[in-house]
């Protein structure tokens, strides 16, 4: 018995030395571009973990984690991005933790002298409820089911490359003659309409439209998908979403305006840092600009989205230089948990992979579209538009098919990172969903 404690303990220290020996490379270049933007660390460690004032890693996982105090979320968000930069955004732990992480001045807080005078902005994202204006004025009937479907596969600020074609224009198509057939109003935005002041105008507008009680808003997407935020949410890419300019992240950008970083090294790692800063910023989310326009209009309104979507360091490598190769990121179930968690009224969820997988898409016939979304929406008639059977129905051909095209696709380029298992769509609801609300 005393051997087989004693060989856990072995096996356990030498797995956990393991982890922190491949990212023990890591932890200087971070320590050290932490400290360019005003962050010092201590350098306190024992077995399990290497501990720090501002990070920890998991001496297991080689997970990082952001600890410590910050002095406004502008500072905390900076050190995020750069922590991803260096380790991969998929080995970046969610650091959303008021017990691990303090913010001297949240924006919450700064935020409630809007709140209460009205005087609403962006940068507080509290929204008034706007009328409805001349949108769709040929449509004299009222409806209660709209739909609005972005479809981006160019890109302004993009290099031609790392454009992904019509795959997902053909997708928009197919969605959009599904929701079509059962009664939605659908509003189709696709690459140079899709910007993100047209986005959300558009989308503040159907709500506007949207009845006070039993509207339903159907939201999908199909794109790249940007770096995750600190709450673990990615971010859907749009047509002029760009990667030289933000409003946040500025803590990075100061310390790059003082001409002071001598090290070359630190200098483009903060310039990565950034690019991913502004992706993520310049982004839409749905728990920062779609979820809180839906409760501002105080509406009951049952929202449905579905993204197809991911982020991998192959599609931004060439715009986000120096990216680590790991970088790959789709909502996972604590996203999904989470944004499901804060809406008052009906919400289901439904994203196309989980964890860090790919989102893959191929050729059907002779269009290109993504995998998920063509299984799902061509299944939807046979399952009688009943979008939780059609999910449970349509599992083991996605897993299967975008496996298929892993193991095609790495025989082809040995460095993707897709799944050879296929992905795992994730499909979550939150309490107020009732079972006919699966109906579409």
């Amino acid at each position: 018995m005393k051997k087989a404690f004693i060989l856990i303990i072995t096996l356990l220290f030498t797995q956990t030395s393991k982890a922190l020996e491949v990212y023990s490379d890591k932890l200087p270049k971070i320590l050290d571009t932490l400290e360019s933007i005003g962050l010092k660390c201590g350098t306190a460690q024992d077995n399990l973990k290497s501990k720090f004032d501002c990070i920890e890693v998991d001496g297991k996982t080689g997970f990082f984690r952001l600890k410590g105090e910050f002095k406004d979320y502008d500072q905390f968000l900076s050190a995020y991005m750069i922590v991803q930069s260096i380790a991969g955004v998929s080995k970046v732990s969610l650091v959303f933790d008021i017990f691990d992480t303090k913010i001297k001045v949240r924006n919450v807080e700064k935020c409630f002298v809007s709140l209460f005078s009205g005087d609403y902005s962006n940068e507080c994202k509290i929204y008034k409820p706007i009328q409805a204006s001349s949108f769709d004025n040929k449509v004299q009937k009222k409806h209660n089911k709209y739909a609005l479907i972005i479809a981006v596969g160019k890109y302004k600020f993009l290099p031609s490359e790392k454009f992904l074609g019509d795959a997902p224009i053909n997708d928009a198509e197919l969605v959009k003659a599904n929701l079509e057939r059962k009664g939605y109003k659908v509003i189709l935005l696709k690459n140079e309409e899709a910007t993100k002041d047209n986005v959300l105008k558009t989308l503040d507008e159907i709500i506007a439209k949207l009845p006070e009680k039993e509207g339903t808003l159907y939201f999908y997407a199909s794109s790249h998908g940007s770096p995750k935020d600190p709450n673990g949410e990615t971010g859907i890419v749009l047509y002029d979403t760009s990667i030289e300019n933000s409003d946040s992240c500025n803590t990075i950008a100061d310390a790059l305006n003082k001409n002071n970083i001598g090290d070359t090294k630190i200098r483009d790692i903060l310039i990565t840092a950034k690019k991913m800063c502004n992706v993520l910023r310049n982004s839409i989310t749905l728990n920062e600009d779609i979820i809180p326009r839906l409760s501002a209009s105080n509406k009951k309104i049952k929202f449905i989205s579905n993204l197809d979507v991911c982020y991998s360091g192959i599609a931004l490598k060439k715009a986000i230089d120096n990216i680590s190769s790991d970088d790959i990121y789709s909502p996972d179930q604590t996203v999904a948990k989470y944004l499901t968690g804060i809406y008052p009224n009906p919400m289901i969820y439904i994203s196309s992979a989980s964890g860090e997988q790919l989102s893959m898409q191929r050729k059907f016939g002779d269009k290109d579209y993504g995998i998920f979304t063509y299984n799902f929406y061509k299944s939807l008639a046979k399952n009688k538009y009943n979008i939780e059977i059609n999910y449970k129905n349509t599992l083991q051909i996605i897993k299967e098919s975008t496996g298929e095209a892993c193991r095609n696709l790495k025989k082809s380029r040995g460095d993707s990172k897709c799944d050879e298992n296929g992905q795992n769509p994730l499909f979550f609801k939150n309490s107020l969903i009732k079972s006919e609300d699966f109906n579409l």
